[in-house]
Protein backbone atom coordinates (compact mmCIF):
# COMPACT_ATOMS: atom_id res chain seq x y z
CA UNK A 1 0.00 0.00 0.00
CA UNK A 2 1.20 3.44 -0.39
CA UNK A 3 2.05 5.64 2.37
CA UNK A 4 -0.45 8.02 3.65
CA UNK A 5 -0.54 11.58 2.92
CA UNK A 6 1.29 14.08 5.10
CA UNK A 7 -0.64 14.89 8.44
CA UNK A 8 -3.45 12.50 7.09
CA UNK A 9 -4.28 8.99 9.63
CA UNK A 10 -5.68 6.27 9.01
CA UNK A 11 -8.89 7.57 11.11
CA UNK A 12 -9.13 10.66 8.98
CA UNK A 13 -8.72 8.18 5.29
CA UNK A 14 -12.08 6.34 7.15
CA UNK A 15 -14.12 9.63 7.92
CA UNK A 16 -13.27 10.85 4.27
CA UNK A 17 -14.36 7.30 3.20
CA UNK A 18 -17.49 7.55 5.30
CA UNK A 19 -18.34 11.49 4.32
CA UNK A 20 -18.25 10.01 0.74
CA UNK A 21 -20.83 7.06 1.38
CA UNK A 22 -22.88 9.07 3.09
CA UNK A 23 -23.04 11.65 0.74
CA UNK A 24 -23.50 8.74 -2.46
CA UNK A 25 -26.16 7.41 -0.07
CA UNK A 26 -28.13 10.93 0.24
CA UNK A 27 -27.88 11.89 -3.89
CA UNK A 28 -29.56 8.41 -4.60
CA UNK A 29 -32.14 8.92 -2.27
CA UNK A 30 -33.04 12.41 -3.25
CA UNK A 31 -32.57 11.02 -7.03
CA UNK A 32 -34.48 8.09 -7.02
CA UNK A 33 -37.49 8.29 -4.67
CA UNK A 34 -40.51 10.23 -5.23
CA UNK A 35 -40.24 13.34 -2.88
CA UNK A 36 -36.75 12.09 -2.18
CA UNK A 37 -35.30 15.72 -1.37
CA UNK A 38 -37.94 16.35 1.09
CA UNK A 39 -37.77 12.81 2.73
CA UNK A 40 -34.08 13.07 3.27
CA UNK A 41 -34.80 16.49 4.83
CA UNK A 42 -37.27 15.32 7.30
CA UNK A 43 -35.21 12.67 8.28
CA UNK A 44 -31.79 13.90 8.07
CA UNK A 45 -31.15 14.76 11.75
CA UNK A 46 -32.78 11.57 13.06
CA UNK A 47 -30.69 8.49 11.29
CA UNK A 48 -28.63 5.77 13.06
CA UNK A 49 -25.80 4.42 11.39
CA UNK A 50 -24.22 0.75 12.00
CA UNK A 51 -21.18 0.17 11.14
CA UNK A 52 -19.86 -3.73 10.88
CA UNK A 53 -16.44 -4.78 11.49
CA UNK A 54 -14.27 -7.66 11.61
CA UNK A 55 -15.06 -10.46 14.43
CA UNK A 56 -11.07 -9.10 15.93
CA UNK A 57 -12.25 -5.79 16.58
CA UNK A 58 -13.25 -4.47 19.69
CA UNK A 59 -13.77 -1.27 21.99
CA UNK A 60 -10.58 0.34 20.77
CA UNK A 61 -11.13 -0.27 17.11
CA UNK A 62 -14.40 0.87 17.61
CA UNK A 63 -13.63 4.43 19.18
CA UNK A 64 -11.62 4.91 16.31
CA UNK A 65 -14.92 4.36 13.99
CA UNK A 66 -16.74 6.65 16.36
CA UNK A 67 -13.76 9.02 15.91
CA UNK A 68 -14.19 8.54 12.13
CA UNK A 69 -17.72 8.63 12.06
CA UNK A 70 -17.59 12.44 13.75
CA UNK A 71 -14.50 13.49 10.94
CA UNK A 72 -16.88 12.28 8.46
CA UNK A 73 -19.78 14.44 9.02
CA UNK A 74 -22.24 11.95 10.25
CA UNK A 75 -22.87 13.02 13.37
CA UNK A 76 -21.95 16.23 15.35
CA UNK A 77 -20.14 15.17 18.54
CA UNK A 78 -19.23 12.17 21.07
CA UNK A 79 -22.65 12.45 22.54
CA UNK A 80 -24.62 12.48 19.09
CA UNK A 81 -22.32 9.16 17.89
CA UNK A 82 -22.83 7.64 21.48
CA UNK A 83 -26.85 7.75 20.40
CA UNK A 84 -26.90 7.48 16.99
CA UNK A 85 -23.54 4.79 15.99
CA UNK A 86 -23.93 1.25 17.17
CA UNK A 87 -21.68 -1.48 15.81
CA UNK A 88 -21.77 -5.19 14.69
CA UNK A 89 -19.30 -7.76 14.24
CA UNK A 90 -19.19 -8.79 10.76
CA UNK A 91 -20.28 -12.55 12.08
CA UNK A 92 -23.26 -11.61 13.21
CA UNK A 93 -24.21 -9.54 10.65
CA UNK A 94 -23.89 -12.33 8.43
CA UNK A 95 -25.92 -14.55 10.69
CA UNK A 96 -29.23 -11.89 10.32
CA UNK A 97 -28.17 -12.39 6.16
CA UNK A 98 -28.96 -15.74 6.54
CA UNK A 99 -31.81 -15.75 8.37
CA UNK A 100 -33.71 -13.39 6.15
CA UNK A 101 -32.98 -15.35 2.91
CA UNK A 102 -34.05 -18.55 4.54
CA UNK A 103 -31.18 -20.37 5.62
CA UNK A 104 -31.00 -21.64 9.23
CA UNK A 105 -30.82 -24.27 11.63
CA UNK A 106 -33.57 -26.36 13.64
CA UNK A 107 -34.56 -25.02 16.94
CA UNK A 108 -31.98 -26.44 19.41
CA UNK A 109 -29.37 -27.11 16.72
CA UNK A 110 -26.28 -25.44 16.26
CA UNK A 111 -25.19 -23.10 13.01
CA UNK A 112 -21.35 -21.98 12.11
CA UNK A 113 -21.01 -19.03 10.38
CA UNK A 114 -18.46 -18.38 7.87
CA UNK A 115 -17.50 -14.72 6.74
CA UNK A 116 -14.94 -14.71 3.62
CA UNK A 117 -14.11 -11.35 2.83
CA UNK A 118 -11.59 -9.04 0.96
CA UNK A 119 -9.57 -8.83 4.07
CA UNK A 120 -10.36 -11.27 7.11
CA UNK A 121 -12.26 -14.41 7.42
CA UNK A 122 -14.87 -14.35 10.05
CA UNK A 123 -16.29 -17.71 11.60
CA UNK A 124 -19.33 -17.23 14.47
CA UNK A 125 -20.82 -20.16 16.43
CA UNK A 126 -24.73 -19.48 17.48
CA UNK A 127 -27.37 -22.13 18.81
CA UNK A 128 -30.74 -21.81 17.94
CA UNK A 129 -32.95 -21.61 20.62
CA UNK A 130 -36.57 -20.52 20.11
CA UNK A 131 -37.99 -18.67 16.83
CA UNK A 132 -35.49 -16.13 15.64
CA UNK A 133 -33.75 -16.11 19.00
CA UNK A 134 -30.15 -16.97 19.06
CA UNK A 135 -27.11 -16.84 21.02
CA UNK A 136 -23.24 -17.17 20.49
CA UNK A 137 -21.51 -19.92 21.70
CA UNK A 138 -18.19 -19.38 21.59
CA UNK A 139 -15.89 -16.93 21.08
CA UNK A 140 -16.25 -16.11 17.68
CA UNK A 141 -12.68 -16.15 15.70
CA UNK A 142 -11.04 -13.86 13.26
CA UNK A 143 -8.29 -14.54 10.58
CA UNK A 144 -6.44 -12.32 8.17
CA UNK A 145 -6.34 -14.56 5.45
CA UNK A 146 -9.28 -13.16 2.98
CA UNK A 147 -9.25 -12.95 -0.62
CA UNK A 148 -6.98 -10.42 -1.24
CA UNK A 149 -3.87 -12.67 0.75
CA UNK A 150 -4.64 -15.39 -2.44
CA UNK A 151 -3.71 -11.87 -4.89
CA UNK A 152 -0.86 -11.62 -2.58
CA UNK A 153 0.55 -14.86 -3.08
CA UNK A 154 0.04 -14.34 -7.00
CA UNK A 155 1.92 -11.65 -6.72
CA UNK A 156 4.80 -13.72 -5.35
CA UNK A 157 4.76 -16.27 -7.78
CA UNK A 158 4.38 -14.09 -10.74
CA UNK A 159 7.31 -12.54 -9.12
CA UNK A 160 9.71 -15.68 -9.27
CA UNK A 161 8.43 -16.70 -12.50
CA UNK A 162 8.63 -13.73 -14.59
CA UNK A 163 12.23 -12.29 -12.46
CA UNK A 164 14.76 -11.29 -15.25
CA UNK A 165 12.56 -11.44 -17.93
CA UNK A 166 11.04 -8.11 -20.06
CA UNK A 167 7.94 -8.77 -18.21
CA UNK A 168 9.08 -8.07 -15.05
CA UNK A 169 8.22 -4.92 -14.22
CA UNK A 170 4.69 -5.50 -15.21
CA UNK A 171 3.84 -7.89 -12.14
CA UNK A 172 2.11 -5.44 -10.56
CA UNK A 173 -0.47 -4.74 -13.38
CA UNK A 174 -0.85 -8.23 -14.15
CA UNK A 175 -1.54 -9.44 -10.52
CA UNK A 176 -4.10 -6.65 -10.45
CA UNK A 177 -5.65 -8.55 -13.60
CA UNK A 178 -5.44 -11.95 -11.71
CA UNK A 179 -7.32 -10.15 -8.92
CA UNK A 180 -10.14 -8.92 -11.51
CA UNK A 181 -10.76 -11.61 -13.34
CA UNK A 182 -8.85 -14.69 -13.17
CA UNK A 183 -9.31 -15.46 -9.43
CA UNK A 184 -13.08 -14.79 -9.69
CA UNK A 185 -13.16 -17.78 -12.41
CA UNK A 186 -11.03 -20.17 -10.95
CA UNK A 187 -13.17 -23.25 -10.29
CA UNK A 188 -10.90 -26.56 -11.00
CA UNK A 189 -7.29 -27.40 -10.09
CA UNK A 190 -7.14 -29.35 -12.67
CA UNK A 191 -7.64 -26.86 -15.45
CA UNK A 192 -5.11 -24.19 -16.67
CA UNK A 193 -5.74 -20.37 -15.64
CA UNK A 194 -5.15 -17.73 -17.96
CA UNK A 195 -4.73 -13.66 -16.92
CA UNK A 196 -5.34 -11.57 -20.22
CA UNK A 197 -2.35 -8.61 -19.64
CA UNK A 198 -1.04 -7.42 -23.02
CA UNK A 199 -1.61 -7.96 -26.88
CA UNK A 200 -1.02 -9.94 -29.88
CA UNK A 201 2.65 -9.13 -29.83
CA UNK A 202 3.58 -10.24 -26.43
CA UNK A 203 4.82 -13.70 -26.61
CA UNK A 204 7.12 -15.68 -24.21
CA UNK A 205 7.19 -19.82 -24.89
CA UNK A 206 9.23 -20.50 -21.80
CA UNK A 207 6.97 -18.22 -19.68
CA UNK A 208 3.95 -19.62 -20.98
CA UNK A 209 3.05 -16.51 -22.60
CA UNK A 210 0.94 -16.47 -26.17
CA UNK A 211 -0.86 -13.12 -27.28
CA UNK A 212 -0.54 -10.73 -24.16
CA UNK A 213 -2.33 -13.89 -21.91
CA UNK A 214 0.09 -15.73 -19.02
CA UNK A 215 -0.80 -19.68 -18.78
CA UNK A 216 -0.66 -21.13 -15.23
CA UNK A 217 -0.98 -24.35 -13.94
CA UNK A 218 -4.56 -25.16 -12.33
CA UNK A 219 -2.43 -26.86 -9.24
CA UNK A 220 -0.63 -23.37 -8.88
CA UNK A 221 -3.24 -21.65 -8.60
CA UNK A 222 -5.12 -23.43 -6.46
CA UNK A 223 -1.95 -23.41 -3.99
CA UNK A 224 -2.35 -19.74 -3.29
CA UNK A 225 -6.06 -20.73 -1.98
CA UNK A 226 -4.58 -23.72 -0.03
CA UNK A 227 -3.92 -21.50 3.29
CA UNK A 228 -7.16 -19.97 3.50
CA UNK A 229 -8.75 -23.55 3.10
CA UNK A 230 -7.19 -24.95 5.79
CA UNK A 231 -7.66 -22.22 8.03
CA UNK A 232 -11.27 -22.50 7.70
CA UNK A 233 -11.35 -26.13 7.71
CA UNK A 234 -9.41 -26.14 11.16
CA UNK A 235 -10.99 -23.29 12.39
CA UNK A 236 -14.12 -24.95 12.15
CA UNK A 237 -13.43 -28.05 14.07
CA UNK A 238 -11.88 -25.74 16.88
CA UNK A 239 -14.80 -24.35 17.10
CA UNK A 240 -17.15 -27.28 16.86
CA UNK A 241 -14.76 -29.03 19.63
CA UNK A 242 -16.02 -26.46 22.16
CA UNK A 243 -19.97 -26.13 21.92
CA UNK A 244 -22.02 -27.98 23.80
CA UNK A 245 -24.76 -27.78 20.69
CA UNK A 246 -22.37 -28.74 17.70
CA UNK A 247 -23.21 -27.10 14.11
CA UNK A 248 -23.60 -29.64 11.45
CA UNK A 249 -24.67 -26.51 9.37
CA UNK A 250 -22.25 -24.47 8.11
CA UNK A 251 -22.87 -20.83 6.25
CA UNK A 252 -21.07 -19.45 4.10
CA UNK A 253 -20.95 -15.86 2.96
CA UNK A 254 -18.94 -12.68 1.98
CA UNK A 255 -17.11 -11.43 -1.30
CA UNK A 256 -14.72 -13.91 -1.00
CA UNK A 257 -17.15 -16.32 -0.62
CA UNK A 258 -18.26 -16.33 -3.87
CA UNK A 259 -15.84 -18.03 -4.97
CA UNK A 260 -16.56 -21.82 -6.83
CA UNK A 261 -13.46 -22.52 -5.77
CA UNK A 262 -13.63 -21.98 -2.59
CA UNK A 263 -17.06 -23.34 -1.95
CA UNK A 264 -16.15 -26.39 -3.86
CA UNK A 265 -12.94 -27.34 -1.91
CA UNK A 266 -14.56 -26.47 1.75
CA UNK A 267 -17.54 -29.07 0.90
CA UNK A 268 -15.34 -31.53 0.03
CA UNK A 269 -12.97 -31.07 3.17
CA UNK A 270 -16.33 -30.76 5.34
CA UNK A 271 -18.11 -33.38 3.65
CA UNK A 272 -15.33 -35.81 5.64
CA UNK A 273 -16.70 -34.51 8.78
CA UNK A 274 -20.04 -35.35 8.32
CA UNK A 275 -20.87 -31.32 7.81
CA UNK A 276 -23.06 -29.37 5.32
CA UNK A 277 -21.87 -26.23 3.69
CA UNK A 278 -24.48 -23.56 2.45
CA UNK A 279 -24.12 -20.60 0.40
CA UNK A 280 -27.24 -18.20 -0.32
CA UNK A 281 -28.75 -18.38 -3.44
CA UNK A 282 -28.00 -14.14 -4.00
CA UNK A 283 -25.42 -11.85 -3.68
CA UNK A 284 -23.38 -12.87 -1.06
CA UNK A 285 -20.90 -10.20 -0.79
CA UNK A 286 -23.99 -7.80 0.32
CA UNK A 287 -24.19 -9.84 3.12
CA UNK A 288 -22.71 -7.88 5.71
CA UNK A 289 -24.32 -4.50 4.89
CA UNK A 290 -27.77 -6.00 4.41
CA UNK A 291 -27.63 -8.28 7.38
CA UNK A 292 -26.57 -5.21 9.55
CA UNK A 293 -29.78 -2.95 9.03
CA UNK A 294 -31.34 -6.66 9.94
CA UNK A 295 -29.41 -6.44 13.04
CA UNK A 296 -30.66 -3.19 13.80
CA UNK A 297 -34.36 -4.30 13.07
CA UNK A 298 -34.17 -7.23 13.99
CA UNK A 299 -32.15 -8.30 16.94
CA UNK A 300 -31.94 -11.84 16.65
CA UNK A 301 -28.56 -12.58 18.73
CA UNK A 302 -29.16 -12.01 22.32
CA UNK A 303 -26.05 -13.78 24.09
CA UNK A 304 -22.95 -13.15 23.26
CA UNK A 305 -19.70 -14.82 24.72
CA UNK A 306 -16.65 -12.67 25.99
CA UNK A 307 -14.04 -13.23 24.20
CA UNK A 308 -10.75 -12.51 26.83
CA UNK A 309 -10.58 -13.01 30.64
CA UNK A 310 -10.30 -9.15 32.20
CA UNK A 311 -7.97 -10.02 35.00
CA UNK A 312 -5.84 -12.91 35.91
CA UNK A 313 -4.68 -14.01 38.90
CA UNK A 314 -1.05 -13.31 39.40
CA UNK A 315 -0.58 -12.64 42.94
CA UNK A 316 -0.77 -15.08 45.54
CA UNK A 317 -3.62 -14.95 47.96
CA UNK A 318 -2.63 -14.28 51.74
CA UNK A 319 -2.82 -16.78 53.40
CA UNK A 320 -2.99 -16.21 57.66
CA UNK A 321 -1.58 -19.67 58.49
CA UNK A 322 2.21 -19.07 56.73
CA UNK A 323 4.53 -17.12 58.41
CA UNK A 324 6.14 -15.49 55.61
CA UNK A 325 2.66 -14.37 54.46
CA UNK A 326 2.08 -13.01 58.88
CA UNK A 327 5.26 -11.23 58.23
CA UNK A 328 4.32 -9.26 54.95
CA UNK A 329 0.63 -8.22 55.97
CA UNK A 330 1.46 -4.91 55.46
CA UNK A 331 1.80 -5.39 52.24
CA UNK A 332 -1.76 -6.98 51.81
CA UNK A 333 -4.74 -5.67 49.45
CA UNK A 334 -7.54 -6.07 47.60
CA UNK A 335 -7.65 -6.96 43.85
CA UNK A 336 -10.55 -7.46 40.70
CA UNK A 337 -11.35 -10.96 40.45
CA UNK A 338 -12.20 -10.37 36.50
CA UNK A 339 -14.58 -11.41 35.09
CA UNK A 340 -14.58 -15.20 32.91
CA UNK A 341 -13.59 -15.63 29.39
CA UNK A 342 -15.92 -17.80 27.27
CA UNK A 343 -18.41 -17.07 29.54
CA UNK A 344 -22.01 -16.43 27.72
CA UNK A 345 -23.32 -12.80 28.52
CA UNK A 346 -26.49 -11.87 27.72
CA UNK A 347 -27.88 -8.09 26.42
CA UNK A 348 -29.44 -7.36 29.78
CA UNK A 349 -27.05 -9.28 32.56
CA UNK A 350 -24.52 -7.20 33.86
CA UNK A 351 -20.81 -8.68 33.49
CA UNK A 352 -19.58 -8.29 36.88
CA UNK A 353 -17.61 -11.06 39.24
CA UNK A 354 -17.29 -10.52 43.26
CA UNK A 355 -13.99 -10.80 44.49
CA UNK A 356 -13.15 -12.20 48.03
CA UNK A 357 -10.23 -10.81 49.54
CA UNK A 358 -8.88 -13.04 52.86
CA UNK A 359 -6.79 -10.79 54.88
CA UNK A 360 -5.51 -9.85 58.36
CA UNK A 361 -8.23 -9.60 60.85
CA UNK A 362 -6.28 -6.20 61.81
CA UNK A 363 -6.70 -5.01 58.35
CA UNK A 364 -10.71 -5.60 57.94
CA UNK A 365 -11.99 -2.89 59.94
CA UNK A 366 -9.01 0.32 57.56
CA UNK A 367 -9.99 -2.04 54.93
CA UNK A 368 -13.83 -1.55 55.84
CA UNK A 369 -13.12 1.64 56.41
CA UNK A 370 -11.84 2.94 53.03
CA UNK A 371 -14.51 1.18 51.31
CA UNK A 372 -17.12 3.34 52.66
CA UNK A 373 -15.20 6.09 50.96
CA UNK A 374 -16.18 5.30 47.80
CA UNK A 375 -13.60 4.82 45.02
CA UNK A 376 -10.09 6.09 46.62
CA UNK A 377 -6.76 5.26 47.07
CA UNK A 378 -5.31 3.76 50.08
CA UNK A 379 -1.70 3.42 51.62
CA UNK A 380 0.59 1.57 48.89
CA UNK A 381 -1.22 2.35 45.63
CA UNK A 382 -4.28 0.21 47.46
CA UNK A 383 -7.50 1.43 45.34
CA UNK A 384 -10.50 -0.08 46.07
CA UNK A 385 -13.62 -0.52 44.01
CA UNK A 386 -16.47 -0.56 46.70
CA UNK A 387 -19.26 -2.31 44.21
CA UNK A 388 -17.30 -5.29 43.63
CA UNK A 389 -15.60 -6.02 46.59
CA UNK A 390 -16.46 -8.66 49.88
CA UNK A 391 -14.28 -8.55 52.60
CA UNK A 392 -13.69 -11.53 54.77
CA UNK A 393 -11.58 -12.21 57.79
CA UNK A 394 -9.97 -15.64 58.90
Amino acid sequence: LPPLPPNKTVVDVMGDYLKYLHHCAKVYIQEMHPGGTSLWMSLEKDIDFVLSHPNGWEGAQQAQMRRAAILGGLVRNEEDAAAHVSFVTEGEASLHFCIRNGLCAEEGSGVLIVDAGGGTIDISAYSHESGHRFEETVPAQCHLLGSIFITQYAREFLRDLLEGSRFSDDVSYIAERFDKSTKLRFRDARDPAFIKFGNSRDHDAELGIRSGQLRLNGSDVASFFDPSVRCIVQAIIEMRASVLKPASRIFLVGGFGASDYLFSKLKQSLEKLHLELYRPDTHVNKAVADGAVSFYIDHFVSVRVSKRTYGCACNIQYDPGNAEHVQRVSKTYIDLAGANQNAQVSEKKEFRSTNTATCHPSLVSRLKSWVTMGIASAPNGLILIPTIIRLSAQ
